[in-house]
């Protein structure tokens, strides 16, 4: 039996706690939660965020988009097994395997799921007509943005931040 490509990137044995900013170490802890069949919500729970932080870092930090995009599919993967094991007779009778996942995860096995891979993708869609620019900002003149473009610059370059 071959292993999984991802497999090999997901050590065991880590413990997490509260993140209080992003640190590269998470990559790991989301691909592992996925692995060990953890929903996002309890990938939050464990790294002590919300799920708009964990969209908001895969937006800032390319290798966590990577490690985001590999959990999605390391989650599927083990639910695909589960259900197979059900199917096949070896897990749980497939209706009650079913019925738990769409009454317990909803967002994500139910009729209008919300919490999968889809909608990680779409994280940052906006409809075409859709104006997302904060009011404050639209009141602004140019040299008042770039005064403002400057601030975060300079505060972005003293946190030690590249991006």
């Amino acid at each position: 039996m071959s292993r999984s490509r991802f497999a090999a990137l997901v050590p065991t044995g880590r413990e997490y706690g509260a993140a209080n900013k992003y640190d590269p170490e998470h990559c790991w802890a989301v691909r592992e939660f996925a692995q060990a069949g953890m929903f996002p919500e309890e990938w939050t729970a464990h790294l002590g965020v919300t799920m708009p932080t964990l969209y908001n870092w895969a937006n800032a930090y390319p290798e966590f988009e990577q490690a985001m995009h590999e959990a999605w599919w390391l989650l599927q993967s083990y639910w695909t097994k589960k259900a197979r094991a059900s199917v096949q007779g070896t897990g749980m009778p497939p209706s009650i395997l079913s019925m738990i996942l769409e009454k317990r995860f909803p967002d994500t096995w139910g009729k209008n799921s919300r919490n999968t891979h889809e909608t990680f993708e779409s994280r940052n869609d906006v409809p075409d007509d859709e104006d997302t620019t904060p009011a404050e900002l639209r009141k602004l003149t140019r040299d008042e943005l770039r005064e403002k473009i400057q601030a975060l610059e300079a505060r972005r370059k003293h946190d030690g931040g590249s991006k």
